[in-house]
C-alpha cells in the first residue's frame, strides 16, 4: 500500500440470506468448506440471498475523511461493520493500516452491567491499548465525555446521549490510524456536535476517517470526498457538493422526492453576498452577510 493509503478497499461484496433459517445453513455450509480447504462457494448468489454491498471499492488516506451517505437500506452500515472486521467480505479485500477506532452504533462494546469507568478500561483493552496508556489518558476521556457522576453507574442507566460521547471519548482518544463513524453527530446536543467537531480536526492530519451520516450539513462540514451508495452499489465516489446532488437526486426517482411544498413556487438558486452586494464564497467570522433567494 501507498505509506499515505491507511483503508483500502478493493472490489468488497457482502451477502445474506432473507431467512434466518437458510442464513444459518449456508453459514455452516461455507464454514465446513473453509476448513476443508475446498472454498466457500460464495461466487454467486445462491437460493434466497441478496448482496447488501456489491463491487465497492475505495481508499482513505491520512489526513483525509471520506463521507458515506446514502438511502436507508443501502448498505453502509454493513459496510462499516466489514471495515471495522465485525463481518467477513464474501469477495474482495479490506487493507487497514494501523490502530481503527469505531463507533458504529450506539454503545456498541459496551457492557451495560459494568459502570462507564469500567467500561473504558475493557473498551480499550479490546481494541489492545495498555492499561498504562488509558490511564494516562482517563482524566481526557472523562473530561471530553462529560457524564458526571454517572461514571461510576452502570452503562444501562445512560441517556443515548452520555452513551455516544462515552464511546467518541474512547474511540478518538485511543488515537486510531483509521476512525469510523456513524450517525453519532445525529444524537448528541450542538456543544457535544462542536467538540466533535473540534476533536477530528485534531486528529485529522494522522488519521483517515470513514464518516456515514443522513445529515447533508455534517458531511459537507467533514468531508472533501464523499462515496454515494444505492442499493449495495457504488453511484458516485467524488467532491462531496456533487455527492449530495446525487443523493438527493435518488429520491427523485419514482415520484418520490425530498422537496416539500404545494408546487407553486420553486427556488431555483441561493447566493451569499457580502455587505457591498459581491457574492462571495469566502466570509471572515463575524461579517455581516445576506443570503438572496431566487424563486420562481
Amino acid at each position: 500500500m501507498d505509506k499515505d493509503v491507511l483503508l483500502r478497499v478493493e472490489n468488497v461484496s457482502k451477502r445474506f440470506a432473507r431467512s434466518l433459517k437458510r442464513a444459518l445453513w449456508y453459514g455452516m455450509r461455507d464454514l465446513a468448506g473453509e476448513l476443508s480447504g475446498r472454498g466457500n462457494g460464495r461466487a454467486n448468489l445462491r437460493r434466497d440471498e441478496f448482496w447488501a454491498v456489491d463491487d465497492v471499492s475505495f481508499e482513505v488516506r491520512r489526513g483525509e475523511c471520506l463521507g458515506l451517505i446514502g438511502p436507508n437500506g443501502s448498505g453502509k452500515s454493513t459496510l462499516l461493520k466489514m471495515l471495522n472486521g465485525l463481518l467477513k467480505p464474501d469477495r474482495g479485500r479490506i487493507t487497514a493500516r494501523g490502530r481503527v477506532g469505531a463507533l458504529i452504533e450506539l454503545g456498541a462494546g459496551f457492557n451495560p452491567i459494568l459502570t462507564g469507568r469500567e467500561n473504558i478500561y475493557v473498551t480499550a483493552a479490546v481494541r489492545g491499548i495498555s492499561r498504562r496508556e488509558i490511564a494516562r489518558k482517563f482524566d481526557e476521556i472523562v473530561e471530553f465525555a462529560d457524564v458526571g457522576d454517572f461514571l461510576d453507574m452502570p452503562v444501562q442507566s445512560y441517556s443515548s446521549g452520555m452513551k455516544v460521547r462515552l464511546g467518541f471519548a474512547v474511540a478518538t482518544r485511543i488515537e486510531p490510524d483509521v476512525l469510523l463513524i456513524d450517525e453519532v453527530l445525529a444524537v448528541g446536543d450542538a456543544g457535544f456536535r462542536a467538540k466533535c467537531y473540534n476533536r477530528i480536526a485534531e486528529i485529522a492530519e494522522r488519521t483517515a476517517v470513514v464518516f456515514v451520516s443522513h445529515g447533508m450539513g455534517h458531511v459537507a462540514r467533514l468531508a472533501e470526498r464523499t462515496l454515494v451508495l444505492d442499493r449495495a452499489r457504488t453511484t458516485y465516489l467524488g467532491n462531496t457538493p456533487e455527492a449530495v446532488n446525487r443523493y438527493y437526486a435518488l429520491f427523485d426517482r419514482g415520484g418520490a422526492s425530498v422537496r416539500a411544498g404545494s408546487g407553486e413556487a420553486r427556488i431555483e438558486g441561493i447566493r451569499v453576498v457580502d455587505r457591498d452586494g459581491r457574492e462571495s464564497s469566502k466570509l471572515a467570522y463575524g461579517e455581516a452577510v445576506s443570503v438572496c433567494v431566487d424563486v420562481i
